[in-house]
């Protein structure tokens, strides 16, 4: 899920020497921005990027950053997740949308501010 939904959107940086990259060059002092949500979704990393498969093994993705930036708190993040929604469908087996989610307005992250639910 978090290939398809990164919950952060954007990294930025500045170049500290010039940068070749796919034929171009990026000066020394330019500032970048790099997109997750786009890199999640490249059709040169990923067969059919838009399509949520819950059973697709990935092997590499952005959604928790990469090298020295990879998030230290991403294996407790996953261990948070599957445990409040295995708590969830213990409590709540029967659920559905009653209405339309709302996103929350944000430039660096992804997210939702008003999800209605009813409850079975």
């Amino acid at each position: 899920m978090n290939r398809i939904e990164s919950p952060t959107q954007v990294l930025p940086r500045t170049t500290t020497r010039d940068v070749e990259l796919h034929g171009g060059t990026i000066p020394s002092g330019s500032r970048v921005m790099l997109i997750w949500g786009a890199a999640n979704h490249d059709d040169r990393e990923f067969d059919d990027p838009e399509r949520f498969d819950i059973t697709r093994a990935i092997g590499r993705h952005l959604a928790f950053g990469h090298g020295v930036h990879y998030c230290l708190g991403a294996n407790l993040a996953r261990l948070e997740a599957r445990a409040a929604l295995e708590e969830w469908h213990a409590r709540f087996p029967e659920y559905e949308l009653d209405g339309d989610p709302r996103r929350a307005v944000s430039i660096w992250a992804r997210a939702f501010s008003r999800v209605p639910l009813r409850l079975g």
